[in-house]
This record gives structure tokens, C-alpha cells and sequence, in this order.
């Protein structure tokens, strides 16, 4: 059983990186008690501050797996809890093998949409002070995921996600990561995932670049 363990809000922090530069962020979120409004944007109050790779109706909710604490304590030595990876829900009992693009999911009275997995960037890295972290994350696929918001509603931690609708696509979390950093130049799985029309906007058109420069058309 789906159930979310934790909803997680941060507040506009300063990060800084390797002692040099600093960075505004949101990435320290902080669970809240009690049943939360999730509206199209997502969680009112939570920030959101570079928007070219976060936030916006696509991006309205960041979900990781806690089924993946054990395994990154195993594996790196790090003790994670909700919001260790900036996530807004912390949900345990599925995993980037069981997400696909498309689900959609009940919580409460709020339905929600899987659009594309978290791309986890060095500000990750830099709070976990772990710099191997990015790639461990990308090769394992244990990168968590984004999800729109299809009805606003509230929910609340301990509530069960209720799978409305699952995709044949079979485009998992975990098979997109694979096609993000591994198998980049595979044109069958990339004209596949581009016929998903559930697909964010942005990975749509990062795919449809990759498509375009690694198999141009010649007429």
C-alpha cells in the first residue's frame, strides 16, 4: 500500500556551495502537520524559486520514495528523512519501478498526475555533502519524481494513493532515467515516450531536441 508518509513545504533559503558561490533555494523542506490545500501550482506557501527547472503546473508536486532510505544508507552512507531530498511528498510503498509517466493518483480529495522524474542537481550533492550523490542517483534511477495537479483538494499525511489510472506505456520512472542518461540515442524509445501525451512539456521538448540532433531528417 501507497501511503504518504510526509508533506514537506521550505521556505526561500540561502545555499552555499563549496564556500564560493551562494544560491537562493527551496530545497530544504520541512514537514507539516495536518491536512494541507494542494491547488494547480501546488502547495500554497511553499517556495519555489528557480522556475526554469521547478515549480509550474507540470512540476507542482516533487515526490521521492522513502523506500529508498535504506538502500542510499547501505550504499552512501546517508541517513535521509522526509524532505532530505527536497521533495513536497514523502511517500513510501512505491518506487521509480512501479511510477509511470501518466499515473494518476487520488490523495485525500486531490488527484494528481506522474509528468517526469526529478533531475537531481549539485545543490543535492552539496546538502548531502556527498559529490558522488548525482551520479549514484542518475545510474540507480532512484531519483523520486514530479506530478501535476489534476483536482485540487487537501490531503494529509498517512493518506493512501489510490491508483485511478495506470499506463499501458510502460514508460516507468525508472525506463525514462535510463533513456535520460543511458540510453540516449535509442530513436525506438524515443519516439515512444514522445507519444506520451501525459509527458511534461519540458522533457517533451529536451527529448524532441535530442531526436532532432541525433537523428535529423534528409530529404
Amino acid at each position: 500500500m501507497a501511503i504518504i508518509e510526509s508533506i514537506n513545504i521550505g521556505s526561500r533559503e540561502k545555499l552555499s556551495v563549496d564556500g564560493r558561490k551562494t544560491h537562493e533555494t527551496g530545497i530544504f523542506k520541512k514537514p507539516v502537520s495536518g491536512p494541507q490545500s494542494v491547488g494547480m501550482r501546488g502547495l500554497p506557501g511553499d517556495a519555489v524559486v528557480d522556475r526554469r527547472y521547478h515549480g509550474g503546473s507540470d512540476k507542482a508536486l516533487c515526490a521521492y520514495f522513502s523506500d529508498n532510505f535504506s538502500y542510499l544508507k547501505t550504499e552512501l552512507g546517508l541517513d535521509c528523512s522526509a524532505g532530505s531530498f527536497g521533495e513536497n511528498l514523502t511517500i513510501s510503498g512505491l518506487d521509480e519501478m512501479q511510477v509511470h509517466i501518466g499515473d494518476s493518483f487520488r490523495i485525500g480529495t486531490a488527484e494528481i498526475q506522474c509528468t517526469e522524474p526529478r533531475q537531481p542537481c549539485f545543490k543535492l550533492a552539496s546538502i548531502h555533502q556527498c559529490p558522488e550523490l548525482i551520479k549514484f542517483l542518475r545510474d540507480s534511477g532512484f531519483t523520486g519524481a514530479y506530478f501535476r495537479v489534476l483536482k485540487p483538494g487537501e490531503i494529509a499525511p498517512g493518506d493512501v494513493l489510490e491508483l485511478l489510472k495506470g499506463q499501458a506505456n510502460e514508460f516507468s520512472i525508472a525506463k525514462t532515467n535510463r533513456l535520460l542518461y543511458k540510453d540516449k540515442k535509442d530513436k525506438e524509445l524515443l519516439e515512444k515516450i514522445l507519444s506520451i501525451k501525459e509527458l511534461s512539456s519540458t522533457l517533451r521538448k529536451y527529448f524532441q531536441k535530442r531526436m532532432e540532433k541525433t537523428f535529423p531528417c534528409k530529404f
